[in-house]
């Protein structure tokens, strides 16, 4: 279901960047970057769309000719008592007299969207990940909330990377104040389906507009995975060093962190890379990078 077209796209030669706490600076040193899976993420909207029935006829009569469903529904029908019979006197039943089953179709049918609802995050983690990075590097509330208050780093990356044009591509995140729209009326894989799952994977609310995220989604099957000490499972994305292109220090980036940082950097292969810190502006409430 998930397969996303690929949308060409302009990209400048400006950086996009990662905000780290201190083990950013593991990103410099094994030169790969984490792939979080949907269900990981801290927003519990993401990949969560609002779910409608558009066409409740047409899927009721496509529902009644599944046979997963119609079993489901019996198994309802019997737990609730409003039939006793065998599966097959149940399909007999429907074929007699569908009219009179209506009623429980839909109630089924409502009840499938909002389990797809709240299971869809954790259904796309077992397959897909997401990298998210960003547009900026001088937000102060992205250095407060992702870079330990102002002790982390970020890093910047080359966009033009081939890997970040690959499919989907690395692709900017939409805005908005309602979520996206799944329809299970939708007729499975055609074009509709398509446009339902972009809107889906690359919109979020717009209380995080300030992000100015572009993500983009990688299949988990072949990333390096460790399991935390939590016991969750990490992946990971080699990158070529090449594409590092900045390290910028947080404004209260600790000596122990910036030692690390130079000390990664004396590989031969970020040679290129520009390291610089961030500086409180005197009158503005904005950074400045030295």
């Amino acid at each position: 279901m998930l397969s996303l077209s690929k949308r060409p796209e302009t990209m400048s030669s400006t950086p996009i960047y990662k905000y780290c706490n201190a083990n950013g600076v593991k990103i410099l040193q094994n030169l790969e970057l984490k792939i979080t899976p949907p269900n990981q993420f801290n927003d519990p909207f993401e990949f969560s769309p609002q779910t409608i029935t558009s066409a409740p006829q047409r899927e009721i009569k496509d529902a009644l000719k599944n046979k997963v469903f119609l079993r489901e529904l019996y198994s309802r029908e019997m737990q609730s008592g409003n039939f006793n019979g065998s599966f097959r006197e149940y399909r007999k039943k429907i074929k007699d007299d569908r009219a009179s089953l209506i009623s429980p179709v839909v109630d089924g049918l409502k009840t499938d969207a909002k389990v797809f609802q709240s299971s869809f995050p954790k259904h796309i983690s077992s397959r897909l990940g997401v990298l998210c990075l960003s547009e900026i590097r001088e937000s102060i509330v992205m250095w407060g909330h992702y870079a330990d208050k102002h002790h982390g780093i970020v890093i910047g990356f080359d966009r033009s990377w081939e890997v970040f044009h690959e499919k989907t591509g690395m692709r900017p995140v939409l805005y908005r104040r309602e979520r996206a729209v799944w329809d299970t009326s939708c007729p499975p894989k055609g074009q509709l389906e398509q446009v339902m799952v972009e809107n889906l994977v690359f919109s979020k609310n717009i209380e995080w507009s300030y992000e100015a995220e572009v993500r983009q989604l990688f299949q988990l099957n072949g990333l390096r995975r460790v399991k935390s000490n939590e016991g969750e499972l990490l992946y990971f994305q080699a990158i070529p060093p090449e594409i590092v292109l900045t390290v910028s220090l947080g404004t209260r980036c600790p000596t122990a962190l910036e030692k690390d940082v130079r000390l990664a950097l004396r590989d031969p292969r970020l040679k290129h890379v520009k390291l610089d810190r961030a500086e409180l502006h005197e009158s503005e409430y904005a950074l400045k990078f030295r």
